[in-house]
């Protein structure tokens, strides 16, 4: 869609002086000449009938260039799709090994803060949250509610804390996050998985549901948390809290895999600390015609501006010259 817009629009208010050479013009002043035949003769010349248009000239041109100091633009701005072609579903990793302090403070909270920051990018985009544990739990189909979304992972911690079995089921959470979105119109459907990638379901392979998902024209960006190795472990004892070290697997490889399969992309969060830029890139991975386009402008100040100086310089050359007000001496 295009249209025709100002970007300074108060200048508009200087367009009124633009009409004083009319107002000049109405105005004329009375001559004396020493012999009536001059004025015979230059009512005769062609001179004295283009005269009127040089208040014209400079009225047009000191307009252009209050046009172009109100910075005149054509704006194209691209259509937005409609929001309930497109859609998002949160696959969230709630096994105990998300308890992990490689992150901080925890691989969970430190992707609950994740999700927390892509949701406010995706104003008015069907979002939704799936768990996964030994199970697959649904909090919050697709919805716009985002404030309720928002509710539902302030809510969410460890399985074990939820009364629900242990494991990460990462097959059957991506068949049952893409399986939100099968049925959705649109062609931009995604599913962002973040995990540490160790599965502990053998009926249902991650690769065989992304396989699946793909054939379905739906995406699976993954999101690594944490890294391989010693990593801190929260423990309660009869002393109360502690931490020890133990080793930790972070299964870089079939997460790749797995947003290969759907052609999307991999992103590892293994920072002590949360990264800002990393919401961002992972919205402009996934969903790019989710946030909205931006206008696609040219400028005509110059054009405008050159016009209005070609016509003043016009008005003044024929002032001075051809069309001058008196003439010259024979």
């Amino acid at each position: 869609m295009t249209s025709f817009v100002f970007a300074g629009p108060l200048y508009l208010l200087l367009f009124p002086l633009a009409l004083l050479p009319l107002l000049q013009a109405k105005r004329q002043p009375t001559w004396l000449f020493s012999s009536v035949e001059l004025v015979r003769v230059e009512r005769r010349s062609w001179r004295l009938r283009l005269r009127p248009f040089l208040p014209w000239l400079r009225a047009i041109g000191l307009g252009c260039m209050v046009l172009a100091l109100a910075r005149p633009q054509w704006r194209q701005v691209e259509s937005i799709q409609p929001s309930h072609e497109t859609a998002v579903i949160f696959a969230l990793d709630v096994s105990n090994s998300m308890k992990f302090q490689d992150l901080q403070p925890d691989r969970l909270s430190f992707a609950k803060q994740l999700i927390a920051d892509m949701i406010t990018e995706r104003p008015s985009v069907p979002l939704g949250l799936v768990l996964v544990a030994n199970q697959v739990y649904i909090p919050m189909p697709p919805t716009r509610d985002h404030a309720a979304l928002l509710m539902a992972l302030d809510q969410v911690t460890f399985a074990e804390q939820m009364g629900i079995a242990d494991g990460s089921a990462l097959g059957l959470g991506i068949a049952a996050a893409a399986g939100l979105l099968v049925d959705l119109p649109g062609t931009n459907r995604t599913v962002i998985l973040l995990t540490d990638g160790t599965s502990t379901d053998s009926a249902i392979d991650p690769l065989t549901a992304a396989q699946a998902a793909a054939q379905s024209g739906i995406q699976i960006h993954t999101v690594g948390l944490g890294r391989s190795g010693q990593s801190p472990f929260p423990q309660r004892g009869l002393q109360g809290s502690y931490t020890v070290n133990w080793e930790s697997q972070v299964n870089e490889a079939v997460l790749q895999e797995v947003a290969e399969i759907s052609s999307a992309s991999y992103f590892r969060a293994a920072d002590m600390d949360i990264h800002s830029d990393l919401p961002h890139l992972i919205v402009a991975e996934s969903v790019n015609s989710f946030s909205s386009p931006t206008p696609q402008s040219r400028d005509l100040f110059t054009s405008w501006l050159m016009v209005g100086l070609i016509l003043l310089l016009a008005e003044f050359v024929l002032r001075q010259g051809i069309l001058r007000m008196l003439p010259e001496a024979g």
